[in-house]
């Protein structure tokens, strides 16, 4: 398809949208989805091949980019007391979020995130948040003190916080209770000791 057929029919998509449905947008202006991504059906009548693009459309509320967020709940020890700790309760996997938006996109525990670079709304996977109404979604990404402690759950132990280590990212890792840490390699051994803020 030449480019400017592509950049036409775009634009076309989007004045028909403007006109007759003011609150949707087409989510995807960049024309390298379209020839890379975008899944497409062909037809022929008679000399004529007919193309159709899925060109996914979306709400103007949601048309901004989002950052993608995992929760990851780790113990705490408490202030107080060291034979007590906490730990955030709560089914949150990971938050999609935009200061500009009105919604906030939450993904539960024991789904994953959407792969592809289009997200489908219909998806059980995504729940959407009003931003308008206090929900612990909200209180972790605005991150108000107040807020998390009344809002969001918190389980308190009594217990001495429990050796374990965290994936935080690829080759990050957060080392609870371990005081010494030793990692063997195919040709040495490493003894690392942690570091504390």
């Amino acid at each position: 398809m030449p480019h400017d057929t592509l950049i036409d029919s775009l634009e076309q998509i989007q004045a028909h949208l403007d006109e007759n449905q003011g609150h949707m947008v087409l989510s995807r202006k960049d024309y390298a989805y379209y020839y890379l991504e975008a899944s497409f059906k062909t037809f022929r009548k008679g000399n004529t091949l007919f193309l159709v693009i899925n060109a996914p459309v979306t709400l103007r509320a949601l048309s901004m980019p989002f950052q993608l967020y995992d929760l990851i709940s780790f113990p705490l020890a408490t202030p107080q007391r060291d034979d007590f700790y906490s730990i955030l309760a709560t089914e949150i996997k990971s938050l999609a979020f935009s200061p500009d938006a009105d919604l906030i996109v939450q993904i539960n525990d024991g789904h994953a995130v959407p792969a592809s670079s289009v997200w489908y709304s219909a998806d059980s996977v995504l729940s959407f948040i009003d931003r308008q109404w206090p929900t612990c979604a909200l209180a972790i990404v605005m991150g108000n003190l107040a807020d998390l402690k009344h809002i969001v759950v918190t389980l308190y132990t009594k217990l001495h916080i429990p050796r374990s280590v965290v994936r935080l990212t690829g080759n990050t890792f957060l080392l609870t209770n371990i005081t010494a840490l030793h990692l063997r390699c195919l040709t040495y051994v490493l003894l690392m000791t942690p570091v504390y803020c």
